[in-house]
């Protein structure tokens, strides 16, 4: 005489084991497609945090960096500024390797610039920069420009910047206009 331990035949028994053991592996190899697929998520946002980085990097050299050898570095040869005139009538290009006009004497540039946002598809990049030329009772709204980057051969570049005009008032003096775009153009 057999001894039944579950009091079920030992067909039953084979066949309620079988799917437990169905059961146990669906959620095992659901828990394991997870872990996977977080894991592979972590990985792609770490790859694109270090682009970022390396953009950011790149255009906060260009932006703060007082070494010309080290801006130069940023720098695609033929890189182009795009700015509109002061009237908005007209857009002026300006290569970046060109001197800028000298300040007037006495003058010093007073400007806050910030990265602000960051948009990278491939080897293409556009950074948005912020920069506010107020200075104690001078209040001048804030004024944008966005630096496109390519990356070839590994190393990022600055290619373009596009540099829409400042809403100055006609109340602002001409000084304050040229203390504005020759901080901007002030690379070299």
């Amino acid at each position: 005489m057999k001894i039944r331990v579950c009091g079920f035949p030992p067909r039953l028994q084979r066949k309620r084991f079988l799917q437990t053991s169905e059961i146990y592996m669906k959620k095992l190899l659901l828990l394991l497609t997870i872990a996977l697929s977080v894991s592979l998520s972590i990985k792609a946002q770490d790859a694109e945090s270090k682009e970022t980085d390396a953009v950011k990097r790149v255009v906060e050299t260009y932006l703060f960096s007082e070494e010309t050898d080290e801006r130069k570095q940023t720098l695609y040869p033929q890189a182009k500024i795009f700015a509109t005139n002061p009237e908005k009538t007209k857009i002026q290009e300006t290569s970046i390797s060109t001197k800028a006009k000298k300040l007037p004497k006495g003058a010093k540039t007073v400007s806050v610039q910030k990265v602000v946002q960051i948009e990278i598809a491939e080897n293409g990049a556009t950074v948005k920069v912020e920069t506010d030329l107020s200075s104690g009772d001078a209040k001048v709204p804030k004024h944008y420009q966005f630096i496109s980057l390519l990356k070839a051969n590994g190393e990022w570049k600055i290619v373009c910047i596009l540099m829409p005009a400042v809403n100055l008032s006609m109340k602002q003096s001409l000084k304050k206009r040229l203390l504005y775009y020759s901080n901007f153009l002030a690379v070299f």
